[in-house]
């Protein structure tokens, strides 16, 4: 489960890093980790 977040988190940095030049791109990826957050709720409700 932590390996997971960690995951998550080193793909937001890297998303970060590239959404500086791309801010299109920045708002787009916020919403995908809005919906993985909340997927990922779900999935710890159904357990």
């Amino acid at each position: 489960m932590s390996k997971y977040v960690e995951d998550l988190k080193r793909k937001r940095d890297d998303e970060n890093k590239s959404s500086s030049t791309k801010t299109k791109k920045s708002t787009s990826s916020a919403t995908t980790l809005s919906s993985s957050s909340a997927s990922r709720i779900e999935q710890l409700r159904a357990q």
